[in-house]
């Protein structure tokens, strides 16, 4: 985990875990990456762990109250690109998808995210683990121009991560082997010999929308 201050630089593998990226695109050229860590006891860089992995997240995803029937038809769920992160091999595997989004309705700008909060068994100082979801739609505000979503819009994007989360790491009983969550690779401004993950126990979302400036992209060119 990271306060945004730490200095900047490759980060260490670790073993058994695997970076995942969601790639979005919406209109006039936006694109929003969301990035989680995923571990497995029994990963060692394989395509076909990797494979595994990224169809998990893909399919939560597309459960049918999972986040992608949240966000709006406008933008499309490119790809989730699973990668190698335990230092073995340069293993990568893109499950490729191109499926719209479920809400029929405009989403608010690319800025402005639906952020879901992870729970971990871990207590520091600093921002826990969020995810910033681009695609959320105007009629989830609690009214016009708002900064809030309605608590039963919360409600249903809880619940979305929820169901992503449990899809990945399986049904009681029937664990698939994989686990959602998050590396801390800084202690006290400086990296640790040895990254440490945890793995994601729960997930809150509140009403507050959230803002991620970059997915606005570069400035045009300015009119004379």
């Amino acid at each position: 985990m990271s306060n945004g201050d730490e200095p900047k630089g490759p980060k260490p593998p670790l073993p058994e875990t695997a970076k995942i990226e969601t790639h979005w695109a919406g209109p006039n050229g936006t694109k929003s990456t969301n990035i989680m860590y995923a571990q497995n006891s029994s990963f060692v860089g394989a395509l076909t762990d990797l494979e595994t992995i990224a169809g998990l997240v893909l399919a939560g995803i597309k459960l049918t109250a999972g986040i992608l029937h949240l966000v709006s038809n406008l933008l499309t769920l490119v790809d989730v690109t699973a990668i190698d992160n335990t230092g073995a091999t340069e293993n990568v595997f893109a499950d490729v998808d191109g499926s719209p989004g479920g809400e029929g309705f405009p989403n608010m700008p690319p800025q402005v995210c639906v952020t879901t909060s992870w729970r971990i068994n871990a207590r520091y100082r600093g921002g826990h683990p969020r995810t910033y979801w681009m695609g959320a739609t105007e009629n989830q505000l609690s009214t016009p121009g708002s900064n809030q979503i309605t608590q039963a819009s919360a409600a249903l994007w809880q619940t979305a991560a929820l169901d992503l989360l449990n899809n990945v790491q399986g049904p009681s009983g029937t664990p698939t082997g994989w686990h959602l969550g998050t590396i801390s690779f800084y202690k006290g401004h400086a990296l640790r010999p040895t990254p440490i993950f945890y793995p994601y126990q729960g997930v809150l979302v509140d009403v507050r929308l959230d803002t991620q400036r970059r997915r606005l992209g570069k400035a045009p060119a300015l009119l004379a």
